[in-house]
């Protein structure tokens, strides 16, 4: 239901809110900011900037819908009515930043241009790193933000810092998942299996910088986070550790600093209980690190909240260590205080999805089937919510059910990724199987084969199916 992949990662957006939402002044995406631009396009509805201010207002909130359609009417106005000069540094960064936010091919490209006319130009720096790290443009995005970094006199040195230290580490992801590497892995620090020296250098450089200082201790509790990836659960399913003597030291001094900043009111309580929360979880102290889960909610600042600043990642941490502690009761109780506290914008598939597969453990397939619906109001597409109600179907009216087939040829349409291709085709060898359709052997067999190629680590229950139930012959 939950994975280590899903809830112990931290992701750009998470750090750009870090970065610009909680120890900076920026905007509030309120009603009176709302009112306020209403006013102001009231007098210049054509106006390209207030237009794309618009789009944010509604992507803060989650209403993917209307953003687009005024960033639409923003990048048509800069085009055709604009007065900014259409050589200008602005003019290309704008028209990048426009581009990105609907997904046009040539976003960066623009956003290159204009850093060529001006190395400096405020938007461009501002937002190129964003683009290079959703694009895995690791190299770039610490390229640019050396620069910045190494240049001192500009007002874009946290931003700089944050995604060089995200530059370095996520550079480093696929090394780190390297299944022959694991063990080897295991035994280094975290400072060594990410570049922490190139960090530690821009941290010692700009040492008079607090918000610099607080990012550091994040990007550490980051590399501390992902060495998780090298680790292994055991036959219960918990996790095993493998933190080194220096990560302990590490951990249990974060957390004094951490505890020493809050208290010295320098650091707000949500970021400060947060980092503690999931310390103490890589200590597997889960009682405390539940009680700091729940401060740092309490503590949110709901004011600020918008579609990419938000507790959802402390939730999805609390339901994670209640699984570890086996409370089921609570983990439904969280997943719906999420559910409750988010907007309608805001709803995550994901959460309908979990409620569903808790009702599903319980046997209460009408109730699963309910959520798995809720999901499909959010995206009547969702590979996940098709994929388990084939399976509600099969369990309630036989393998052989009309809907089983309906929604598993429906799911076989969203597959985005092999990973998704592996769980549904694993899914259908099941179901032939149980069917017990002698003519279907062929057809298993070669399902089984398709599926070993797409996941070469799943060959162990695919060979045992093959084993138990086709017979094979020259």
């Amino acid at each position: 239901m939950f994975s280590l992949s899903r809830n112990f990662s931290y992701n750009a957006s998470s750090y750009d809110a870090v970065a610009k939402l909680e120890d900076l002044n920026v905007i509030q995406y309120n009603d009176e900011y709302l009112a306020k631009l209403k006013k102001k396009l009231a007098k210049d509805s054509l106006n390209a900037f207030l237009l794309n201010n618009m789009g944010n207002y509604y992507n803060n909130i989650g209403n993917a819908g209307l953003a687009r359609k005024y960033f639409t009417k923003s990048f048509n106005n800069l085009v055709l009515k604009s007065k900014t000069k259409k050589d200008s540094a602005l003019y290309y960064s704008f028209r990048g930043l426009l581009k990105a936010n609907l997904e046009k091919d040539n976003a960066i490209a623009d956003i290159e241009k204009a850093l060529e006319i001006n190395p400096k130009d405020s938007l461009a720096i501002s937002f190129y790193p964003i683009f290079l790290v959703q694009n895995k443009g690791y190299s770039k995005v610490k390229k640019i933000c050396s620069t910045v970094l190494d240049d001192g006199k500009n007002d874009y040195q946290l931003l700089a810092f944050t995604f060089y230290g995200m530059g370095v580490i996520f550079e480093e992801l696929d090394n780190l998942g390297d299944e022959s590497k694991k063990i080897e892995n295991r035994s280094k620090n975290y400072n060594e299996l990410f570049d922490y020296k190139n960090i530690e250098k821009y941290a010692t450089l700009h040492k008079k910088n607090i918000e610099i200082q607080h990012m550091k201790k994040m990007l550490d509790v980051l590399g501390l986070t992902l060495k998780m990836f090298t680790f292994e659960f055991d036959e219960e399913n918990n996790i095993k550790t493998y933190y080194t003597a220096f990560e302990i030291e590490k951990i249990n001094q974060l957390k004094l600093d951490f505890q020493e900043l809050m208290a010295k009111k320098k650091l707000n309580p949500y970021s400060a209980n947060k980092n503690i929360a999931m310390l103490n979880f890589l200590l597997k102290d889960y009682d405390k690190a539940i009680e700091n889960a729940k401060k740092a909610i309490a503590a949110f600042p709901d004011s600020k909240s918008s579609a990419h600043y938000n507790p959802n990642e402390t939730y999805e941490l609390l339901s994670s260590l209640y699984l570890m502690k086996k409370d089921e009761i609570n983990v439904e109780k969280n997943i719906i205080e999420k559910i409750q506290k988010n907007s309608d914008y805001k709803k995550s598939i994901a959460d309908y999805i979990n409620m569903a597969y808790i009702h599903l453990y319980r046997n209460e397939l009408d109730e699963a089937e309910k959520w798995c619906n809720k999901a499909r109001e959010i995206d009547s597409d969702s590979f996940d919510a098709l994929r388990l109600l084939a399976h509600l179907n099969s369990l309630k009216g036989g393998f052989e059910n009309s809907l089983v087939q309906f929604y598993l040829d429906q799911a076989y349409r969203q597959i985005k990724s092999e990973e998704d291709e592996y769980s549904l085709g694993v899914q259908s060898i099941v179901y032939m199987i149980l069917i017990n359709n002698p003519n279907n052997a062929k057809l298993v067999y070669d399902n089984v084969e398709s599926c070993k190629k797409i996941n070469p680590k799943g060959t162990k229950f695919l060979d045992e199916l093959v084993e138990k139930y086709i017979l094979v012959t020259p």
